[in-house]
């Protein structure tokens, strides 16, 4: 619910290839570079000429806007192709998973890293065995963010409008649909079909999805085996996790994220040992545990890791005990690009807690950055801000809608939450119960444990606003609360709205 900003606190408890820049062009000081592609590769080969042309295209067209990392990974690209084709599918494979100059194509990305995968190359085993374990090519980190987030943000920017809801279903009682010439022997037996149908069908569905799981799991076994630490940190993640319904272990999970993390200093298993460390100690209190975590932690944040210093920063706050200057860590995150970083700073100096002076010029500033980096509860903060007004900050309903609307469609519940509102009372809108009935829904579809967005779906069954009139529901969401809040129904009726 719209309230103070306190609560959103405790929500958060050299290689390198050089370049130079010339009129923001990218000069690359790497062997003959183009030349010795068009020389070697044979433009017979349509896989080749496309790949060939893609990279041209990138070299002319979009070099100049790439980040330093970027560039280094389209140098990369040309080395790779230069000194073996082995990878030619498995890059076709990411150009169609992520729409890179082309047309995205998961069927075509699949191919490609099947391809791959067969000539037994690390990267192509990798790729198609991750994409059989989670069922899609679209898993893997952006090539070229760059291109990526241009296309995300100029999508996001045509469809983001204030009025719209994402709709779920509602739940309407059988008492409520009226039809005078229902069969109703005839309904049961062609019910009874259907359900014997869609059991066959589920059982062949289960059996396929297992039988494509295991043949993924075999294939990154092989990779991470091939020694590609990206492979294993997946690997060991899946295991220590038991993610995709893949059985859970422990051991084995570790075994892989340490051998990542210690042998080849990869940046993700050091951060995921960090946290999973961080949370034992957490269930334990074990010293053991902690002093991991921070080791963990602290090697990938030395590593450049965005998300390592906030951690620390976030989790040491106000906590001097282990030498840890927490403030530093979350300025440091900030400077790395996280996206919730900047806005969790901005929150501490608005409350002026953990050593810093309440300063509405620092909020201001790191609220912005939260802003641009599209943090959902950035926008949340921005509604709220709009939505009460002070001498600081304007009063506007409408201002505040539409951040809300943004924060919701970012996955935020307290965005839905506060969007309800809105159209429950036609702040900023026109009235309309039936978008805040959905939005309560998709808030309680996000946390099943949102205490406003449950009393607010209980009122609104119950009285029939927006949705109708169902006491069979209503209560359903009245004994949800009870069972939440100890048998407490007050915190329904003050709730309301």
């Amino acid at each position: 619910m719209i309230g103070n900003f306190h609560r959103f606190i405790k929500q958060y408890n050299n290689n390198i290839i050089k370049t130079n820049i010339i009129n923001n062009r990218v000069i690359i000081n790497q062997n003959k570079s183009f030349c010795s592609i068009n020389n070697k590769i044979n433009n017979e080969n349509n896989d080749k000429k496309l790949y060939t042309n893609i990279l041209m295209d990138l070299r002319d067209n979009h070099t100049k806007n790439f980040t330093q990392k970027e560039v280094e990974k389209y140098i990369q690209l040309e080395q790779d192709i230069l000194v073996d084709n082995q990878f030619l599918d498995y890059y076709l494979g990411l150009f169609y998973s992520q729409g890179i100059l082309v047309e995205k194509d998961e069927e075509k990305a699949l191919k490609y890293f099947e391809k791959s995968a067969d000539s037994n190359n690390s990267k192509g085993l990798f790729s198609y065995g991750l994409s059989l374990i989670i069922g899609s090519t679209q898993v893997f980190e952006p090539l070229f963010p760059t291109l990526t987030n241009k296309q995300i943000n100029k999508n996001y920017d045509s469809n983001n409008k204030d009025d719209e809801v994402i709709i779920g279903d509602g739940w309407v009682s059988q008492a409520n649909v009226e039809n005078k010439d229902f069969n109703y022997r005839k309904w049961l037996i062609e019910e009874r079909k259907k359900s014997q149908t869609y059991k066959q069908d589920l059982v062949r569905k289960e059996r396929e999805e297992a039988e494509r799981i295991k043949k993924g799991m075999r294939l990154l076994n092989l990779s991470a085996i091939q020694n590609l630490p990206i492979a294993q940190y997946q690997l060991g993640n899946i295991l220590l996790k038991g993610l995709h319904n893949i059985e859970k272990n422990e051991k084995q999970g570790l075994y892989w994220l340490e051998v990542a993390s210690n042998d080849y200093d990869n940046i993700k298993a050091t951060l995921e040992l960090g946290k999973y460390y961080l949370e034992q100690y957490q269930i334990t209190q074990k010293e053991e545990n902690l002093l991991k975590a921070i080791q963990y932690l602290s090697k990938a944040s030395k590593e450049g890791d965005s998300e390592a210093p906030f951690i620390i920063g976030s989790t040491f706050l106000g906590n001097e005990n282990y030498g840890i200057d927490s403030i530093e860590y979350i300025k440091q995150s900030v400077e790395r690009g996280h996206k919730a970083a900047p806005t969790f700073l901005a929150l501490l100096y608005m409350e002026g807690v953990a050593g810093l002076e309440h300063s509405i010029d620092q909020f201001k500033h790191y609220l912005e950055i939260g802003l641009e980096r599209n943090d959902s509860l950035a926008h949340l903060v921005k509604g709220e801000l709009y939505f009460k007004g002070d001498s600081v900050f304007e009063q506007s309903y409408k201002k505040a809608l539409h951040h809300f609307t943004i924060s919701s469609n970012l996955g935020h519940p307290e965005g839905f939450i506060n969007q309800g509102v809105c159209f429950f009372h036609g702040y900023g809108t026109e009235i309309n119960y039936e978008k805040s009935f959905y939005c309560y829904q998709n808030a309680f579809n996000l946390n099943p444990q949102n205490i406003a967005a449950i009393s607010n779906l209980y009122n609104m069954h119950k009285n029939g606003l927006g949705v109708p009139k169902n006491p069979e529901v209503a209560e359903y969401y009245l004994n949800l609360i009870k069972k939440i809040e100890g048998g407490n129904i007050k915190t329904i009726e003050s709730n309301n709205q």
